[in-house]
């Protein structure tokens, strides 16, 4: 089959979320009194962060790679919906690896444009898996698959939503844990045509 999108476009949409994933768990592996369970990816990238500039950096390669898929879903008829969620998801993104949290004596107004951003980035992504897994003309095994990363996703989800503003110690393992299922469904729609 003769593939009909550019290579680096498709590289793109696959290894974006390869990186950020790795990017979470190397920096936040190097970073001291960082904890992958209860503190958030945005707090690898806040200001004063240790490695902020990394962190930075993968979210803007995480949203370009967001936009790189939603250009490849969009080609198709059967994926219009995922293409423009996940350009919600992807200008999300780049938003809130710009707008970084403050550290603990920042503005108020930062935060809450930070928190603005990552919930299109996070709603982008959840209504793009959505919209997979309602597409008729998408391969019945890519439809099943979101279904699952959905079945997953959104009770952490749930559980991250119900924790926000107050913290707790698995706080962040909920925000990996759904952030981490959803970019991998993208990776897999992304690569569907692929022989």
């Amino acid at each position: 089959m003769q593939r009909s999108w550019p290579t680096p476009v498709l590289a793109l949409a696959v290894g974006a979320p390869v990186l950020f994933t790795a990017a979470w768990l190397l920096i936040g592996a190097a970073t001291a009194g960082y904890s992958q369970r209860a503190d958030t990816i945005s707090a690898l990238a806040g200001v004063g962060a240790a490695h902020a500039a990394l962190m930075v950096a993968a979210f803007l390669v995480q949203g370009l790679g967001q936009l790189a898929g939603a250009v490849l879903a969009r080609r198709e008829p059967a994926a219009r919906w995922v293409g423009r969620w996940l350009v919600v998801a992807g200008v999300g993104t780049l938003l809130a690896g710009v707008i970084r949290l403050p550290d603990g004596g920042g503005p108020a107004w930062l935060s809450t444009a930070h928190a603005l951003a990552a919930t299109a980035a996070f709603g982008g992504l959840h209504l793009a898996v959505l919209a997979g897994a309602l597409s008729q003309a998408l391969p019945p095994r890519l439809r099943v698959a979101a279904v699952v990363a959905l079945a997953v996703a959104l009770p952490h989800l749930g559980w991250f939503l119900a924790d926000l503003g107050r913290g707790g110690p698995w706080f962040g393992y909920a925000e990996k844990a759904f952030t981490t299922v959803l970019l991998a469904w993208c990776v897999a729609m992304a690569l569907r045509r692929v022989r």
